[in-house]
């Protein structure tokens, strides 16, 4: 998150010195680094109301992470529409729900194991996506549980 906030200030030419004072405004702090989870969130959304525009890997804006999920074979999207359920009940920020699931899917299993996937979601086939769907299962609860995956 850091990192998108030092990509939104270069995209709308925020110099140092304005960016402190926003941070001694907002949060009584004078560093990125220093923000907690929410305020990172908050200075995020400031700029986006400032006209940042978030943008995926290739620099194309990003509109609707989530589009494909409407084009992709009918067998497969209630389990795309189920990723997107379980990205928002994760609390992950919109824009970054794809890459973060992607992320998991790639953790999953281990490097090497046969539960390794490694396509991105629009090209998954339904017995992958319901492996990616078990695994944010886990994740989920692992998080709300608040235990260690072993536990």
């Amino acid at each position: 998150m850091i990192a998108a906030i030092h990509c939104g200030r270069r995209q709308l030419a925020i110099d140092d010195e304005a960016w402190k004072e926003y941070l001694r405004q907002s949060f009584s702090l004078e560093s990125t680094a220093r923000l907690s989870f929410e305020q990172l969130r908050a200075a995020l959304n400031h700029l986006i109301r400032c006209g940042f525009v978030k943008r995926d890997a290739a620099g194309a804006p990003i509109v609707n992470e989530w589009a494909f999920i409407d084009t992709a074979v009918s067998d497969r999207q209630p389990l795309l529409r189920k990723l997107l359920m379980q990205a928002r009940a994760a609390g992950i920020e919109t824009g970054m729900q794809v890459a973060y699931i992607e992320g998991i899917a790639k953790q999953m299993g281990g490097a090497g194991k046969s539960g390794n996937v490694h396509t991105p979601l629009r090209f998954c086939d339904a017995w992958q996506l319901r492996l990616i769907v078990a695994a944010m299962e886990f994740h989920l609860k692992r998080r709300y549980r608040g235990a260690p995956a072993d536990a």
